[in-house]
């Protein structure tokens, strides 16, 4: 048994690819240094780039996922590195955004599905204005 099956498949996903980078970091494939790991990302992203920007048909679909997962993936070694636990980073993102965009409902005088993508932008901007303030 690989030490990657060791991971358990009913953790959440952000939390599984950290086990699992650590399983392999145990081992001791890892990158030299943290600019390597950057370096991975902005690889990983431009990957992605270019198969959203092929992708004329369904089946090139489940390309797109695998370099979005590589992406996440790198995203969470970034996170290793810089011991921060992903999984707790992004419940804070949500948390914030939730926030913000409770705030933007709430000083619309419009509904916001009715407004444009510029007026929902400033809307947006704000929101975060204001609750910098409180």
């Amino acid at each position: 048994e690989s030490v990657v099956d060791q991971v358990g498949r009913t953790l959440p996903a952000l939390m599984q690819a950290l086990k699992v980078s650590e399983k392999a970091v145990s081992q001791g494939f890892e990158w030299e240094n943290k600019d390597d790991v950057w370096d991975k990302l902005l690889s990983e992203l431009e990957e992605l780039k270019v198969e959203i920007q092929a992708a004329k048909e369904k089946k090139q679909r489940r390309l797109i996922e695998l370099e979005l997962g590589d992406v996440l993936f790198t995203l969470v070694n970034v996170a290793r590195w810089e011991d921060i636990n992903p999984e707790e980073a992004l419940l804070l993102a949500l948390d914030k955004f939730k926030t913000r965009y409770r705030q933007m409902e709430q000083i619309s005088a419009t509904p916001l599905k009715e407004l444009s993508k510029s007026q929902l932008n400033d809307l947006w901007e704000e929101a975060k204005a204001t609750l910098a303030k409180s």
